[in-house]
C-alpha cells in the first residue's frame, strides 16, 4: 500500500498495484474487473504478467506509447455538467461528442470514448447506448 502512495508513480502503476492487491485480498477476476474498471480478460492478462516477471518488473514497466487519452478532466467536467442538469432533451453519443468539438474541448472523439467517459460519470449509463444512437445523457437548454 505505501507503493500507491509515492509521488513518482504513474496511473499504469496505481493500476497494476491495485489487480494485484484485489488478487491478494482474495477477489475473483470479475469482481476485480468490476472494482477497477476494466475487463475481466485485462485483470486476467495482468496477474499472468506479473507471475512472469515478477514484482519489480510487473510495477516498472513504461507506458507503450499509443494516442493520447482524449478523456481529460476537462472533457469530464463538460460531461459531469450536462448529466447534472438533467432538464428535458436526450442527446445521442454521436451529439456528446459533436457538442465537446464544438465547445473546443477536443479536435475530435469517437462515440465510445463519450460512452466511457459517460460510464465513469454515471454507472451503466453509457453501456447500454454505448454506439447504439440511443440516449446518453440530458440536453440543456
Amino acid at each position: 500500500m505505501q507503493y500507491l502512495r509515492q509521488e513518482e508513480v504513474v496511473p499504469r502503476q496505481v493500476n497494476r498495484a491495485q489487480v494485484l492487491l484485489c488478487w491478494d485480498a482474495g477477489l475473483t477476476g470479475a469482481e476485480t474487473a468490476r472494482q477497477l474498471g476494466m475487463t475481466e480478460g485485462r485483470v486476467y492478462a495482468l496477474r499472468r504478467a506479473f507471475q512472469q516477471q515478477g514484482l519489480r518488473h510487473y510495477l516498472s514497466i513504461s507506458a507503450q506509447g499509443g494516442a493520447p487519452t482524449k478523456l481529460t478532466p476537462q472533457v469530464h467536467k463538460a460531461l459531469a455538467h450536462l448529466v447534472a442538469q438533467a432538464p428535458r432533451k436526450a442527446w445521442s453519443l454521436r451529439k456528446l461528442a459533436e457538442y465537446l468539438v464544438r465547445k473546443g474541448l477536443v479536435a475530435s472523439i469517437s462515440t465510445v470514448t463519450v460512452a466511457k467517459a459517460l460510464s465513469s460519470l454515471v454507472p451503466g449509463k453509457a453501456a447500454a447506448c454505448c454506439g447504439s444512437g440511443q440516449s446518453a445523457a440530458q440536453s440543456p437548454q
